[in-house]
């Protein structure tokens, strides 16, 4: 059974969650997990600590400091004969801890690949020149959807062998797991606000809505630019969503709204499906993998189709309640453990 180490060194988000939600199921296996001490999220059970980074002022320092650690792990690699090393997401380090592998180490290298191309207007030129490094180092890369794979090999490139698996269903403790029924005609965007995540056109949607078919649209997470409007209807919570935060919001609201102009998968989606909560979606990139359209309303990624998607739920109780229902028995479908034993069946068939 091959010995792996796994490095997931994000502080917060949805990749960290997708991380623990991982590794944690590879029960009964040899792995050794470092993680970065300033991780707001819960960690891997039986983690090591890493001191990274907080800020893009401490980014330069705390490099290198890292490089002098691992030169210390080498030794520990080839005391334990680790062969497989394991990345669930990318981090700005995945690099440097694979030139290192490689030059002291005949170690196999194996990456989850979320994203693969940035968004636009997602992320720093040197994010995606080191995300492309890793994915060309890579032996094996895991892809979410076939749409991200298809997408990589032909824009980067990539010669080893790849993977589907999807991503699976967070479990968040307080969060609604039940079918629902329509009630106070809530709508809901979540997660970081790009500008490729629809906001905007959103927002536009509701002016093709009747007044009152709607109560509100909530809009909560981080901006990565500035935004506001002038709307008693539609409060904006911009900062990162705390999981106590995130359970009353998504209790509290009817109908999620994915209104991306691109997109790889969703996060968000996977919320959507636990708290069975009926979903507008944009037709775009790997969205519909994640979900079909029995399942959810999926709609052209323009202002009047998303309103017309929205009316279409909310005069619609019946779609509503069968939404939900049906997105409940989806998300008794996803099993973190399967996705998990997929991941280290890929990991045990490394040579």
């Amino acid at each position: 059974m091959s010995k792996i180490i796994v490095f997931s060194l994000g502080r917060k988000g949805g990749s960290v969650r997708y991380a623990k939600k991982v590794v944690d199921n590879f029960s009964g296996t040899d792995h050794t997990v470092y993680c970065s001490r300033y991780c707001i999220e819960e960690k891997p059970l039986n983690s090591t600590e890493i001191n990274t980074y907080k800020n893009n002022f401490e980014f330069i320092y705390k490099t290198s400091l890292f490089i002098f650690f691992l030169i210390k792990l080498i030794y520990i690699l080839r005391k334990h004969k680790y062969i497989v090393l394991y990345f669930p997401y990318f981090h700005y380090w995945n690099y440097l801890i694979i030139v290192f592998f490689k030059i002291f180490k005949t170690t196999k290298v194996i990456s989850t690949v979320h994203d693969g191309i940035l968004h636009t207007g997602d992320g720093l030129l040197l994010e995606q020149y080191l995300n492309r490094k890793v994915i060309q180092f890579s032996d094996s890369i895991i892809f979410l959807t076939k749409y991200v794979r298809n997408k990589v090999l032909k824009e980067i490139g990539f010669n080893g062998t790849s993977f589907v698996i999807p991503h699976g269903i967070f479990e968040i403790n307080g969060l609604v797991n039940k079918p629902r029924v329509l009630k106070n005609k809530k709508l809901l965007f979540f997660g970081r606000v790009n500008k490729y995540k629809g906001v905007e056109m959103l927002v536009d949607a509701l002016n093709y809505l009747p007044e009152d078919s709607f109560t509100s649209l909530t809009i909560a997470g981080k901006f990565s630019y500035n935004y506001s409007v002038n709307s008693t209807k539609i409060d904006i919570i911009d900062k990162w969503i705390t999981e106590a935060e995130l359970v009353a919001i998504f209790n509290n609201h009817d109908i999620l709204v994915i209104p991306y102009t691109e997109a790889t998968q969703s996060g968000v989606i996977s919320i959507g499906i636990y708290s069975c909560m009926p979903m507008v979606v944009t037709d775009v990139g790997g969205l519909n993998e994640q979900l079909n359209k029995s399942e959810s309303i999926f709609v052209k990624p323009t202002s009047e189709n998303i309103a017309r998607g929205l009316k279409e739920l909310l005069e619609n109780a019946e779609l509503y309640n069968s939404l939900s229902i049906r997105l409940k028995q989806k998300s008794e479908t996803i099993s973190w453990k399967n996705i998990s034993n997929s991941i280290f069946n890929v990991i045990s068939e490394v040579k």
